[in-house]
């Protein structure tokens, strides 16, 4: 695993089970299967009836959403959501609705950047993207290692064995920046942006090497590829943080 913190690991491994067998396909129905397995409570207030985990747990459920490719804008307004209603003493009956994936919430607006909520929400949103790496350098490694020219495997070629490798480096160190992000008890504006940073590039990087090595066929609907390529593009550019100093 690219996400190597044992305690993460195992919320990562409820997340996968939780949505196993779940249509994923849809935003709406990803924010579900997330509200219908508990994963809000992790990180909810004691007093609002949840674990009370700190952010860590959090980004391993959005990390291990984007190793499985799922849409993440509506369990990232819900958290967003849940976290700013929270922060600020809302009341319980809200958050209970928004945990069980039952309001909509719109974006914020401009003053929300300086909020502790949206360095959380930009760190939440970095190991999604660095999930999303994780599964463009899988796909990569399996499609190298089932291709074969001239009877040998793509992988044995040494140029695309370095590219793999080079890319599961980049993914690693992805995941510690978001690791790093996520453990500070309070958001640490230069570790989130340097997490969110790299993650965006690091996904970025995925997506556009997955297509290259897939050659023609990544330009079709019959590969997997073109899918993720789209995901990855959308969501580098949905929720991006304010130049630094700004407000």
């Amino acid at each position: 695993m690219t996400f190597t913190d044992p305690l993460a690991d195992q919320f990562r491994l409820f997340t996968r089970n939780a949505l196993r067998g779940r249509d994923l396909a849809e935003p709406e129905r990803v924010l579900l299967a997330v509200a219908d397995a508990g994963c809000f409570d992790f990180e909810l207030p004691a007093e609002y009836g949840g674990l009370d985990l700190g952010l860590s747990p959090a980004a391993a459920v959005f990390y291990e959403i984007g190793a499985l490719r799922a849409p993440i804008s509506a369990v990232d307004h819900t958290a967003a959501a849940l976290d700013a209603l929270t922060s600020a003493g809302g009341p319980a009956e809200v958050a209970d609705e928004l945990r069980a994936g039952k309001i909509a919430y719109p974006e914020p607006s401009g003053d929300a950047f300086a909020s502790p909520w949206w360095y959380r929400r930009l760190t939440r949103h970095a190991a999604y993207l660095a999930g999303l790496a994780d599964a463009g350098y899988r796909a990569a490694v399996a499609h190298a290692r089932q291709r074969t020219v001239g009877g040998v495997p793509l992988l044995s070629r040494q140029l695309v064995a370095s590219r793999c490798v080079r890319l599961l480096g980049e993914v690693r160190l992805a995941s510690a920046a978001c690791r790093a992000a996520a453990g500070q008890d309070e958001p640490d504006e230069t570790k989130v942006r340097r997490a969110h940073d790299l993650a965006r590039a690091t996904a970025l990087t995925a997506s556009r090497d997955l297509i290259q090595l897939l050659g023609a066929k990544g330009l079709t609907e019959l590969s997997e590829g073109p899918d993720l390529y789209r995901l990855v593009h959308r969501e580098a550019h949905r929720l991006t943080p304010q130049p630094q100093g700004e407000s």
